[in-house]
């Protein structure tokens, strides 16, 4: 018998030893395998080689897009961004961490945020709810991890790119709509005159995002200018 309650309470001590353990491996990137709606971003994460830098102790806080979110860039480019992992891939995803805990209480009093890609995102309060980069809306808060916190976007995010070639500027041609969301999803009723000139910071599906002006314009509807246009 009195070996019997040294052997319960041996069994004792080490559950209580392995608690820790077990509750130090709910990182950002096993809550994201096991939740299901992240699919996308944990292949990528994988394919970027982020996932251990993700699963160590940080902390950092990761706006997180749904495969949702993905599914709306089109498979083309999803395949193309999975093709150069260490490219343009990496540069995006790092565009969504940031490091350090940042929970919604913080974030809703931030105009942007530094984030591991260098870049910083914008951040803005729109009717009771935070956009990043107008457009992409944070819709799930504080989702804790071990190693840092998780909000959930509704978009992928892109960060600003160089304006270095002359392929960067753009003019447009006509009077266009500036489509809303992060790839055209509706519009928003603005209007862009034509004869105004930008410098492109983002393309995705077939359109242009132009830097300072929320939502998308069609590709079609611009041209190219050389860099030193109008000076």
């Amino acid at each position: 018998m009195r070996k019997w309650f040294m052997l319960v309470a041996v069994m004792a001590v080490l559950a209580l030893a392995v608690v820790p353990a077990f509750a130090q491996s709910n990182t950002i990137v096993d809550i994201a395998v096991a939740d299901g709606r992240f699919d996308t971003l944990v292949a990528a994460v994988t394919a970027a080689g982020l996932a251990d830098t993700l699963a160590s102790p940080g902390p950092f806080t990761v706006f997180a897009p749904t495969d949702a979110a993905f599914a709306a860039l089109g498979a083309d480019t999803i395949n193309a961004l999975l093709a150069d992992p260490t490219g343009a891939l990496t540069d995006i995803l790092l565009y969504h961490v940031v490091a350090g805990e940042v929970p919604a209480s913080a974030v809703v009093g931030l105009t942007s945020a530094a984030t591991v890609n260098g870049a910083s995102v914008k951040i803005a309060v729109e009717d009771g709810g935070v956009v990043l980069d107008r457009f992409a809306n944070v819709i799930i808060t504080d989702i804790q991890a071990s190693n840092g916190i998780i909000h959930v976007i509704d978009a992928v995010i892109l960060p600003p790119s160089s304006i270095d070639s002359g392929a960067r500027l753009r003019q447009i041609t006509e009077t266009t709509w500036v489509q809303g969301g992060a790839l055209g999803d509706g519009i928003t009723g603005t209007q862009l005159a034509a004869g105004q000139t930008f410098f492109v910071t983002d393309y995705a599906n077939g359109a242009l995002r132009l830097r300072d002006i929320p939502g998308w314009v069609i590709a079609a509807d611009t041209q190219v200018v050389p860099l030193n246009f109008g000076q």
